[in-house]
């Protein structure tokens, strides 16, 4: 369909431009600050009205994550002899549990959701899933990838992105989990981020389109009618969707961009692209 690579990057840079005049607006399309660090996304920690009357004990995470980048390990044939090298996408992050500012602590208002009585603290358990679609208004997935912890890309990862010893370590999400780490509000001294990054072991190399769904960044969900009549749980995730402006031949980091601004959204427990409830968050491989 395109005569070279040149002609289908600039096809889908007119895509990926077409989007640019819908972003999103409210407290999501804030600005991230002038120093980054790298972390060019922010979603800043928010819930509405609606939200905080139907879940008096929901909190949310301010979560910043770098552009999508990958890194190549070398892999070895049963023989010893050289096998190409694996491709790992990653997706490095920083996160920090904020105040709710628009929280009313006198609030009387009588939640929706019947909350049932916590057995501990609440955990912290990032969880990420990659999936790709290649019509970006139907968003119909093609392939569907679970965040996996690859020691070796891990340790590439902190070669990467840290910019001195003294920088915090980025952990793979099993390392992550966690008690819930305690409010901390933005004008505080001390910044207690934590630091972790997502992994996915040779995806698709002909993916244009796709969007990281991020878990575990809030405890927000809500309950409606099923199709079957059952109640449907549903859970407040993070979505960020890319685009990849390249394929299969000589693939580079650079091909990647957001594709818009994050989006808080409820997402079904169960389904394809969901992990059951009370599924590990990411498995060893």
């Amino acid at each position: 369909m395109f005569a070279n690579r040149s002609t289908r990057r600039n096809f889908l840079t007119l895509l990926a431009g077409a989007a640019g005049g819908s972003l999103l607006c409210g407290p999501l399309a804030a600005q991230p600050p002038a120093l980054t660090r790298g972390f060019d996304q922010t979603s800043p920690a928010y819930a509405s009205g609606e939200e905080l009357n139907r879940q008096r004990n929901i909190w949310v995470m301010e979560v910043q994550y770098k552009p999508m980048r990958m890194v190549f390990l070398p892999r070895t044939n049963a023989d010893g002899s050289a096998a190409a090298p694996d491709q790992v996408w990653y997706l490095a992050w920083r996160a920090i549990n904020r105040p709710l500012t628009n929280r009313k602590v006198d609030d009387e208002t009588v939640p929706v959701n019947d909350v049932e009585p916590r057995p501990g603290p609440d955990i912290f358990i990032p969880d990420f899933t990659l999936v790709s679609f290649a019509d970006r208004t139907t968003e119909i997935p093609v392939d569907v990838y679970h965040d996996v912890v690859i020691p070796a890309a891990v340790r590439r990862v902190n070669v990467l992105e840290r910019r001195s010893t003294s920088d915090p370590l980025f952990l793979d999400s099993v390392s992550l989990i966690r008690d819930l780490p305690p409010e901390v509000s933005s004008d505080e001294a001390d910044q207690p981020w934590v630091y972790g990054v997502a992994m996915w072991r040779n995806p698709n190399p002909d993916i244009d389109f796709f969007k990281v769904i991020m878990r575990g960044f809030s405890n927000g969900y809500e309950i409606d009618d099923g199709p079957d009549g059952q109640p449907l749980k549903s859970r407040k995730v993070l979505v960020q969707k890319f685009t990849r402006l390249g394929d299969r031949f000589d693939p580079d980091q650079k091909e990647f961009a957001f594709d818009g601004n994050p989006t808080w959204e409820y997402q079904p427990m169960s389904g394809p692209l969901s992990r059951e409830s009370g599924d590990r968050p990411v498995g060893r491989r």
